[in-house]
């Protein structure tokens, strides 16, 4: 019955993973409604570029599971300090080659983000990071400069990986 059961358990944990930890917010933002907001944005991606849209949700939905081990390390973080980042993609992939084929396939497609499903799922999740922070800013009053930085780095993102992926898409 445990052979059932991992990693599924495991994504009830998500629920619980809080992102940003080290920023000031006003809505706590579980890992497991970030994945939920990503898979919806790459509905909205499948109008406006062609992919496998179940491959893609997959990769949505699973990518950030293995935070469920090694919890949520900002994106910031990760990019001021490259060691913390490829500690963290050499555990997540031990982490990762536990999990079901269709999962680990999925992890490992979008860490590599040379397919057309997982550069949308990128876009999707700095998309998402881009909403969340614009969301805190005008919805809720959060003028800290930690979340407008958020947000600046996160249309920074989004509009770099809008270009790759048409410039993939023109090949």
């Amino acid at each position: 019955m445990q052979d059932r059961q991992y990693p599924f358990n495991l994504v009830y944990k998500l629920n619980d993973i809080i992102r940003y930890s080290n920023v000031p917010k006003l809505y706590k933002e579980s890992v497991a409604i970030h994945s939920y907001h990503v898979a919806v944005i790459v509905i909205e991606l499948s109008t406006k570029y062609k992919f496998d849209l179940a491959k893609a949700l997959t990769m949505a939905l699973s990518h950030d599971i293995p935070e469920t081990e090694i919890d949520d390390i900002s994106h910031k973080t990760k990019m001021i300090i490259p060691d913390v980042a490829i500690a963290l993609k050499k555990a997540e992939a031990v982490i990762v080659s536990g999990y079901p084929t269709v999962l680990k396939n999925a992890i490992e497609e979008y860490e590599v983000g040379k397919s057309i499903e997982s550069m949308a799922v990128q876009l999707a999740d700095a998309d998402q990071c881009a909403q969340y922070s614009y969301y805190e800013i005008n919805n809720l009053g959060n003028n800290s400069n930690e979340m407008k930085n958020i947000y600046n780095e996160s249309v920074a993102r989004v509009a770099i990986l809008h270009n790759k992926i048409q410039s993939a898409i023109k090949e």
